[in-house]
């Protein structure tokens, strides 16, 4: 067995100067069956500028979290999409309220993360980068490293 020096690049991370005045308010949202979008749109009500949602299987949802959903989105929340379950990435497989739906709409799976981790993550870009466009670009090669 050979082991290689071949070492995955680490994506870049946030400088301490682009993290004042943070960190961004990004609310964690769990679902389970027979969730209803009432404390996602308090989340968003509130002042959320971030919402990680914390989705059932592999990113799905029930439909009316789907549709509060699709309306954070319009209102320029993003929403990281992460799993209840102890393992496994979310992925957009499913339609009918899955991830394959949420993904249509602008949410980005948060692939292995966890809730906590893809919070953190959401923050900080949030805080460091001025649009969310901006924000989900910086973030995209966390996601994708294993």
């Amino acid at each position: 067995m050979q082991i290689s020096d071949d070492l995955p690049a680490r994506p870049p991370g946030f400088r301490i100067d682009e993290l004042r005045g943070g960190p961004a308010r990004v609310d964690v949202v769990p679902v389970h069956l027979g969730t209803d979008g009432t404390q996602l749109a308090a989340c968003r009500a509130a002042g959320a500028r971030g919402i990680v949602l914390e989705a059932l299987g592999a990113g799905n949802l029930t439909p009316a979290v789907l549709t509060e959903a699709i309306d954070c989105l319009r209102s320029g929340v993003p929403l990281l999409v992460t799993s209840r379950c102890a393992d496994g990435p979310t992925v957009a497989h499913y339609g009918g309220g899955g991830g394959a739906d949420l993904a249509a709409a602008g949410a980005v799976p948060a692939g292995p993360l966890g809730s906590a981790k893809a919070r953190l993550l959401l923050a900080a870009a949030l805080t460091a980068e001025r649009g969310v466009d901006a924000a989900l670009a910086r973030i995209g090669p966390h996601l994708a490293a294993r």
